[in-house]
């Protein structure tokens, strides 16, 4: 993922934005989408969370988690392109 062209594509996009914004909000509001955006990438690239030593239901509830997280990213992420 962080190897993409879509990757590095959305990232530039989103500096782009902090670049032109206005405000210091909306800056920080793009500034914030690329760090949510890097943390995701590298979350997908190390194969999600590390669960070893957690219990079988800890662990059903952290990879729940992840996958919520990866798909309201993601859909911000395909939101964002368009």
């Amino acid at each position: 993922m962080t190897g993409s062209s879509g990757y590095r594509r959305l990232r530039r996009r989103y500096g782009e934005a902090a670049s032109r914004s206005r405000s210091e909000s909306e800056r920080a509001h793009w500034v914030d989408r690329d760090r949510q955006l890097r943390a995701w990438a590298e979350r997908v690239d190390a194969g999600g969370p590390d669960l070893s030593g957690t219990s079988d239901e800890v662990r059903r509830l952290l990879e729940f988690e992840h996958r919520q997280v990866s798909q309201e990213i993601a859909l911000q992420i395909a939101r964002d392109l368009h």
